[in-house]
């Protein structure tokens, strides 16, 4: 659980997320890529029952959508694994899937990255 003090900081990081997002036009890349229509839909329709109900039903397209992804961890060749509580690991292996993934998801969004 984090306390306060964790939310403060964690605060921070999603206004810096947010900061760049903003920066970099993501949001209105993203609607643009779907539409009005599908966010004014999935609105009228979704409500208090969304996770009883809905949440199942998206398992397809949570599949499909996920599959860049999961080819893309899948080409990941990492470093073997260090001792256990090694700070080592984070820099082998935990970054290395990180990077990984949020190069892919701004490839998907078309954002050009450096």
């Amino acid at each position: 659980m984090i306390g306060w003090r964790g939310s403060r900081l964690s605060q921070d990081a999603i206004a810096e997320a947010l900061r760049k997002v903003a920066e970099e036009k993501r949001h209105l890349a993203g609607a643009q890529r779907v539409g009005s229509k599908k966010w004014q839909d999935n609105t009228s329709r979704k409500g208090v029952p969304r996770w009883r109900d809905e949440t199942p039903k998206a398992a397809d397209s949570w599949r499909s959508a996920f599959e860049d992804f999961a080819s893309e961890l899948e080409r990941l060749a990492l470093a073997p694994r260090r001792p256990k509580g090694d700070p080592a690991n984070v820099d082998l292996r935990v970054k290395p899937v990180i990077e990984a993934l949020r190069r892919k998801k701004l490839e998907l969004r078309g954002v050009k990255t450096s």
